[in-house]
């Protein structure tokens, strides 16, 4: 998925790879990582908005933006909500 307008790039993988590129100012950042569960594209759009966040990618409004499809509703097979899927996890230095 390419936001050229936004300067974000996304690539998903198999079994659960999410890719990423971001311009800001000039500086480019670049992320992927591996959902230790698999394919779940509830997880890929949580953990790549809380990276961007934690990154100070994002503005407070965008956060807020995007809090609507980082925190998504899980349902069981009869419709009923049973939870939530969301980021938890702080990023550590390199």
């Amino acid at each position: 998925t390419a936001h050229p307008m936004h300067g974000l790039i996304a690539k998903r993988g198999a079994e659960g790879v999410q890719c990423a590129a971001y311009v800001k100012d000039g500086v480019g950042f670049g992320m992927a990582a591996k959902i230790a569960d698999g394919d779940n594209y509830r997880s890929r759009i949580a953990l790549t908005v809380e990276i961007m966040r934690q990154l100070d990618l994002l503005t407070t409004e965008e956060v807020g933006r995007l809090a609507e499809v980082a925190t998504l509703a899980v349902h069981n097979n009869r419709g009923r909500e049973v939870g939530t899927t969301r980021a938890a996890f702080t990023l550590q230095p390199a």
